[in-house]
């Protein structure tokens, strides 16, 4: 499950898994994306237009973050973690 934490001093929202293994942060210009494998990104908010999910591996999806048919960024997760973290980036967008 998710553990989802807000860090006053700092304005940012963070959505982990795996003990922190898999984290996404928001604060009001990025989104980003920070894993303990090395892999990360980080997206201002306003470019974003759609975030989809398409399937991964096995009981994967990949999570897409697309701005005018241009991919910005991509990860693949479990389908439990991917659709949380769909929800929150598109909670975090439309503010």
């Amino acid at each position: 499950m998710g553990l989802f934490g807000i860090n006053h001093d700092k304005n940012e929202r963070v959505l982990s898994f795996a003990f922190g293994g898999y984290k996404f942060k928001a604060d009001d210009k990025y989104i980003s994306y920070q894993s303990a494998y090395g892999r990360s990104f980080k997206v201002l908010k306003s470019d974003i237009e759609t975030v989809s999910l398409d399937s991964g591996g096995a009981g994967k999806n990949k999570i897409k973050l697309n701005s005018k048919g241009t991919l910005l960024a991509e990860v693949e997760l479990p389908k439990g973690w991917a659709e949380k973290v769909q929800d929150f980036i598109l909670g975090e967008i439309k503010k």
